[in-house]
């Protein structure tokens, strides 16, 4: 049965209001079945960068996703759309009106600035794979500062794009009210999907890299639970974000208009709920075994975005920070479990002096 095009709108529209009501329903269902681990994991941890990463990913979403389905997914009049997307501009594509009685001839720009609220939400997932991978090659201070202006880079261009003019998806003829999507002009969307795509492979091969490096080594390292498993879920995150953004680049650079926002959904939600249950398992494992990850060490201090600011090579014995640490809650934290998570703000360690690729020893598993 072919559908004309008034009803194939409505199919997509209808598709993207079901993804993004089904993709809240899921954050929601996965935050409350890990409320235990996070209770034991992070919140009675002290303040660190492991935590305010964890936080960030699990109730960004949560508390900004609610206004985001208000726009794309309650049906709207035009006076509504605007206040939500504020900033009218004129603008030099053409924008068809369809209400009867609101009709504005003229071109009609949105900055989308609520945009901006969904871009960082794959943020925050983007910088818990970064902080786990430049531990796991070691802290090397060049795959540090490479991957963080590729990742800088990448957001500045994602935010430069959603900051730009957008237009709305056109409400259907026959509607008076409509949902307030945007929707790109040009075809700079499509570099916003692919920038990210862009961090996530180079990501993904230096730690595919480091991983047969260490195998061919025979690094007794390569075969624990604990770097396996980090391995295992960190390439399946970016496997699944690539993919994702793959799809959202190719959907948003076809001329179907209604389409481009059946993919978002997966885009904004699932890579936060990845990210977190990544730093909950490796909590979670890491305390079982005993192992710190990463901790204070002689070849492989704790990762922190200050170590390689306050561990200068001109000094060998100079302290460094020590974060993220995983410890056995009874060794270290007592019968109750608390502060599992080494948090220490003071420089507790020397630093050596910075190596090519520092490898990892097999107590600090990365």
């Amino acid at each position: 049965m072919q559908l004309d095009k008034a009803e194939l709108t409505h199919y997509h529209l209808l598709v993207s209001l079901i993804g993004f009501g089904a993709g809240y329903c899921m954050i929601l269902y996965d935050w409350i079945s890990c409320i235990d681990l996070e209770f034991k994991f992070i919140c009675k941890a002290k303040f660190s960068f492991t935590k305010i990463i964890y936080l960030f990913c699990r109730y960004w979403p949560i508390v900004t996703v609610p206004y985001v389905l208000r726009a794309y997914a309650v049906p709207h009049t035009w006076e509504t759309c605007e206040q939500i997307f504020r900033i009218p501009v004129d603008g030099s594509y053409p924008w068809v009106c369809a209400h009867c009685n609101d009709y504005r001839p003229e071109p009609r720009h949105f900055l989308a600035w609520m945009t901006v609220v969904a871009t960082w939400n794959l943020l925050g997932s983007e910088v818990v794979l970064l902080a786990r991978t430049v531990a796991f090659r070691g802290n090397n201070r060049v795959i540090f500062y490479s991957l963080s202006a590729c990742l800088v880079a990448a957001t500045a261009y994602q935010n430069w794009v959603v900051f730009k003019p957008m237009l709305f998806i056109p409400f259907i003829s026959d509607d008076r009210h409509g949902v307030c999507l945007p929707s790109s002009p040009g075809h700079e969307i499509f570099g916003y999907f692919l920038s990210s795509l862009a961090v996530d492979t180079l990501v993904s091969l230096l730690i595919i890299y480091r991983v047969f490096q260490l195998r061919g080594a025979g690094d007794q390292l390569s075969r624990s639970p604990l770097v396996q498993l980090f391995v295992s879920e960190g390439l399946w995150l970016f496997f699944l974000v690539s993919i994702v953004n793959l799809v959202n680049g190719l959907v948003f650079a076809r001329q179907e208009k209604s389409l481009q926002a059946t993919a978002v959904p997966f885009l904004n939600m699932l890579p936060p709920i990845l990210a977190c249950r990544v730093i909950l398992d490796l909590h979670e494992h890491g305390s079982a075994e005993g192992n710190s990850l990463p901790t204070a060490g002689k070849d492989n201090v704790g990762l922190s975005p200050l170590v390689f600011l306050y561990s200068p090579k001109s000094s060998p014995t100079a302290p460094c920070l020590s974060t993220m640490r995983f410890q056995n809650p009874i060794r270290d934290a007592g019968e109750d479990g608390d502060n599992i998570v080494d948090t220490r703000d003071l420089l507790v360690s020397p630093a050596k002096p910075d190596r090519d690729e520092a490898a990892p020893r097999p107590d600090n598993q990365f």
